[in-house]
């Protein structure tokens, strides 16, 4: 599991050396309403650049891991929940 903070760079490599990884997007103060878990392959992650040229990793910190069960642990280990992505379905990936 990997945190990424401002590094747009090693994030981006995560990515693509973990195509069938996951990925929790937060923001700083996480709740519930702001912590999404991704599929590595999400179409809402994927996009070439964040809206507005914003960074991928400064507004909102990831939290990438190979397996959904190590981020539910996560998250869980620092009181937070987490709302899935409509998107990417990840519960429908284990």
């Amino acid at each position: 599991m990997q945190l990424f903070k401002d590094d747009d760079m090693a994030y981006a490599e995560w990515r693509a050396t973990h195509p069938n990884g996951f990925i929790l997007n937060l923001n700083y103060s996480p709740t519930p309403a702001t912590i999404h878990l991704h599929r590595t392959d999400c179409s809402q992650l994927n996009k070439r650049r964040p809206a507005n040229g914003r960074r991928w990793t400064h507004t909102y910190n990831k939290v990438c891991a190979v397996t959904r069960a190590a981020l539910e642990r996560w998250a869980e280990t620092h009181g937070n929940e987490i709302s899935e992505c409509q998107h990417c379905r990840p519960a429908n990936a284990r």
